[in-house]
């Protein structure tokens, strides 16, 4: 009996060390695979922002055009032609910023959810003032009479809706490169 206790004393004191060095593997060997799944994350966060950065930079100038495309003291002169009616130049002007809107649509996903509904309430007021300003001159009448009152009523506006977008979209780029 005593035999077989010194043996199992001896073959504990033997597996003792051997299973606090494996442990001390174990946790060492799990901290460094770890390390080297979060060095690997990073490195995959660094490129695809090397490449989505240009996208997303490509995105703010686009929203930038857009924006400066509908304000009214641009839009006007592109769509109005001489022979159009009042009625005619309101279709008109509302199809280009839908047509504008439409065609940059994708760029939402580059940008924050908040100045995205920006860019949407900037296009909901534009409408609004050409509808506004539609229903208050005589539908037959020279499409100059409505240009006139757009522009009267856009200069009224004390902080014009795109004024608004776009430093929104300034201050978002700004905080890219802050």
């Amino acid at each position: 009996m005593n035999l077989l206790t010194d043996n199992l004393l001896s073959g504990i004191a033997f597996s003792i060390p051997a299973i606090i060095v494996a442990l001390l593997v174990y946790f060492m060997l799990k901290k460094y695979f770890q390390q080297e799944h979060q060095g690997k994350l990073l490195e995959t966060a660094l490129k695809n922002r090397e490449q989505t950065l240009p996208m997303r930079l490509q995105a703010y100038e686009r929203l930038t055009l857009f924006l400066e495309r509908i304000a009214p003291e641009s839009l006007i002169p592109r769509v109005q032609t001489q022979s159009m009616t009042c009625r005619e130049l309101e279709n008109a002007l509302i199809n280009q910023v839908n047509a504008e809107y439409t065609h940059n649509l994708t760029q939402q996903i580059y940008i924050t959810a908040e100045s995205w509904e920006i860019i949407k309430n900037t296009k909901g007021s534009i409408f609004k003032l050409i509808q506004t300003a539609g229903e208050q001159v005589a539908p037959e009448a020279p499409g100059m009479e409505l240009s006139k009152k757009i522009l009267q009523m856009w200069m009224e506006v004390e902080n014009p809706p795109t004024n608004i977008a776009l430093r929104n979209l300034k201050l978002e780029v700004a905080r890219i490169f802050g």
